[in-house]
């Protein structure tokens, strides 16, 4: 009961710091499972160091949103602490229409059904709360989090 409390009393700022925590914790569910499972399902040629440096990069994408959104005190660190959390959310529809659509647990799924789905809320109700939140930062944050983020990720598919 104490833990949910000290959830209660986070700023935004604070737990703008969940995503990544958050994102360490999906990837350490996917490890072990999501190439052979991916190579099954999605593509082929997926491989484990494609994996990993995908996740790398999206942990920097993480960490710096948030350390922009931290020392910033404009909307581009509101727009892109969000723009994450909404990517994630999105992963978590990745995950549960995959497992639902093929009939075999996906893995990751667990995580972005606990964790992509509350936080990302959490951290909306937050920055409203804290009235952070303006069309300008909704808008951005969802262009962001649903469009410019797989492209990124495609980018370093690429690369990789």
């Amino acid at each position: 009961m104490d833990t949910i409390k000290s959830f209660e009393n986070l700023s935004f700022r604070q737990a703008m710091w969940l995503l990544p925590i958050s994102l360490i914790i999906h990837v350490s569910e996917e490890f072990p499972r999501f190439v052979p499972w991916a190579t099954k399902f999605i593509e082929k040629s997926y491989t484990q160091s494609w994996f990993i440096v995908e996740n790398i990069v999206l942990f920097v994408i993480v960490i710096l949103s948030v350390l922009t959104a931290k020392y910033s005190r404009g909307k581009i660190g509101i727009i892109l602490v969000l723009s994450p959390a909404v990517g994630f959310f999105v992963n978590m529809i990745f995950h549960a229409s995959l497992t639902l659509s093929t009939g075999v647990y996906s893995p990751g799924t667990v995580t972005a059904c606990l964790f992509f789905t509350s936080i990302p809320i959490y951290v909306y109700y937050l920055a409203k709360k804290e009235n952070l939140l303006t069309i300008t930062t909704v808008v951005s944050s969802i262009i962001l989090g649903i469009i410019v983020m797989p492209i990124v990720l495609n980018i370093v598919h690429r690369i990789a």
